[in-house]
């Protein structure tokens, strides 16, 4: 079933969001929900260090690889961070 999102619910610093998506039938699906962040009990990672992490990136240029054995996380984990998929919610200031 391919879907489109339509919107994102305006979420906040660690409250639960979830995505809508417009299916191709016009159904309407709700995706999500869990803690966003450092409060989630897998998170790895901080507000802090994904600051970092986008400034590493964007302004000091360091490559993926090197981002994520720093931080000891996947390659496709700082990539999410950094085209905002993962994270998204947390400014960059």
């Amino acid at each position: 079933m391919a879907s489109e999102p339509i919107t994102d619910l305006k979420i906040s610093d660690g409250e639960q969001g979830a995505r809508i998506f417009k299916t191709l039938n016009n159904t309407v699906l709700i995706m999500g929900g869990g803690q966003l962040g450092e409060k989630n009990k897998n998170a790895k990672l901080t507000k802090d260090k994904v600051r970092v992490i986008r400034y590493l990136r964007n302004v000091a240029k360091f490559s993926l690889k090197d981002i994520a054995w720093q931080f000891d996380v996947s390659v496709s984990a700082i990539s999410e961070i950094c085209s905002g998929r993962n994270w998204g919610w947390l400014s960059t200031i």
